[in-house]
């Protein structure tokens, strides 16, 4: 996992890194021009004849730029630094690194940012949190016109936090981070604005401990377990589905697949009795048994994992008695789709059995956990703080790019694997079965849930190398599943 901060916890740790006497802050600074200055001497094609314009303003993230214009320079590539403001050639920056007036431009409204093969965006940096003035705003603007941009440490415009537009923003092809990742740079308007995000290690100490991680496919892997060779189809994971209505006919059908194809050994689907017979019979595999209160005791005992809600259309009496079942017999539970609509009729949280995990899109999210003070998007840090709070120790894996992944010690996981060719209706329930699987084969439900959310997203992405990044629809994934697990084999 790689930690992810927030805007207060860059600064702190800049600070205690300088204060502990681990690096100075003229030798992080250095650091980090000089590894900008490095990337795109590598990295670019034909360096020494791109023309560069280095755009900086009053943060730290310009003096990053103006170093890095050092390098650069000193290694014969053509670069020009243009400053947003004039004081900032006060700055004891320039004489420090003996930078002459002629390779400086104050920035003026004849600039044409087209002209310059790369332009590097060190105007405002992560402490930003002023509106954005028309005239910078036409300026992010003439910038936003150029074929290859580069911010540096966060596209400026873009809030560090909540990676949201401040009015406007830098639309940058890469961002460079220094030391470790933004939450900004992978939510909200930030997943736009932020491009490919490269991490410079500039000599920063070790975060042990972080709130925010991201998911790599390497903590993926080493969740994986074997497959043991002596498995019969009740020892590896019996799943069941409740869920389906006419409405919804399909719904629990995808799950149920899902689980299947994820590795269960044997699925059961409990339909209302009046919709079986609408059901695709392309599965014949598929196990469906009539909802009767008499039964479902049983078939929850039987069960190794639950998946409760795709397309569910039942009482309100109906629900809390198979929650007091799940609950009775301690049941891992799935908890998604149509099921959230009970919250509405006082339904709470605390209700469930200690060993769910909801998977809410953003819309259902609001039934799960709603604050009218609070917005997800703007207040996004203090909404997940509250939910964590409210969760109790249950997990909740919130859906969408990013996939947020919180688990029941307050951490919480960001998954940007995938891409948006997973918004269709029906691909959550796919989710939701990959997850109840997983867990009915013997995971941990944060284990499943980060291994389900890599293998959904892996499934549409193979989709996309085949046809392209569109017309997916939800069963379409269902193939693509062990494919996506064969990744981590080869």
């Amino acid at each position: 996992m790689i930690p992810v901060l927030l805007k207060k916890q860059a600064y702190k740790l800049d600070k205690d890194a300088v204060e502990s006497g681990h690096v100075s802050e003229d030798q992080l600074m250095d650091n980090a021009g000089f590894s900008l200055a490095s990337h795109v001497l590598e990295k670019f094609k034909n360096p020494f004849n791109l023309k560069i314009g280095i755009i900086v303003g009053k943060g730290n993230n310009g003096v990053d730029g103006i170093i890095a214009h050092y390098y650069l320079s000193q290694w014969n590539c053509s670069s020009k630094l243009i400053l947003i403001d004039k004081t900032i050639k006060k700055s004891l920056i320039f004489s420090k690194y003996n930078i002459s007036s002629d390779e400086i431009i104050i920035y003026n409204k004849n600039i044409n940012f087209i002209e310059f093969d790369l332009v590097i965006d060190g105007i405002l940096g992560i402490g930003n949190s002023r509106k954005i003035n028309s005239e910078m705003s036409s300026i992010f603007n003439q910038i936003n016109k150029s074929e290859n941009i580069i911010s540096i440490d966060l596209a400026s415009g873009l809030m560090a936090n909540n990676g949201m537009k401040n009015d406007n923003a830098i639309n940058a092809n890469q961002t460079h981070t220094m030391g470790y990742p933004k939450l900004g740079h992978f939510i909200n308007d930030g997943l736009n604005c932020s491009g490919k995000i490269i991490v410079h290690h500039i000599g920063l100490p070790k975060i042990k401990k972080s709130k925010y991680s991201l998911i790599e496919d390497s903590d993926v892997k080493s969740l994986l377990k074997d497959v043991p060779l002596d498995l019969d189809k009740y020892s590896s994971g019996k799943l069941l589905v409740i869920g389906g209505s006419n409405k919804y006919i399909g719904a629990a059908e995808l799950s149920s697949i899902a689980g299947y194809r994820t590795g269960a050994g044997y699925v059961k689907l409990v339909l209302p009795t009046e919709i079986q017979s609408l059901l695709d019979k392309k599965y014949p595999e598929l196990i469906v048994e009539k909802y009767n209160p008499e039964k479902i005791e049983r078939m929850i005992v039987w069960s190794d994992s639950i998946v409760f809600g795709p397309g569910l259309d039942i009482d309100f009496n109906q629900f809390k008695l198979l929650i007091n079942l799940m609950k009775k017999y301690d049941k891992a539970i799935v908890f998604d789709a149509s099921a959230f609509d009970f919250f509405d009729m006082g339904f709470s949280i605390d209700d469930c059995p200690r060993k769910t995990i909801f998977t809410p899109h953003h819309k259902e999210l609001k039934k799960l956990f709603y604050r009218s003070e609070l917005s997800f998007k703007n207040d996004i840090t203090l909404y997940l703080d509250g939910l964590i709070k409210s969760l109790n120790d249950r997990f909740c894996l919130i859906k969408g790019q990013p996939n947020y992944i919180l688990d029941n010690k307050g951490k919480i996981n960001l998954m940007n694997h995938g891409s948006s060719i997973l918004a269709t209706a029906g691909t959550g329930d796919v989710l939701s079965g990959v997850i109840g699987s997983l867990i009915a084969q013997g995971y941990d439900l944060y284990s499943a849930a980060v291994i389900g959310s890599w293998i959904h997203a892996e499934a549409g992405e193979i989709f996309v190398k085949k046809y392209g990044n569109k017309g997916l629809i939800a069963s379409g994934l269902l193939d693509n599943i062990p494919s996506a697990f064969r990744i981590f084999l080869d």
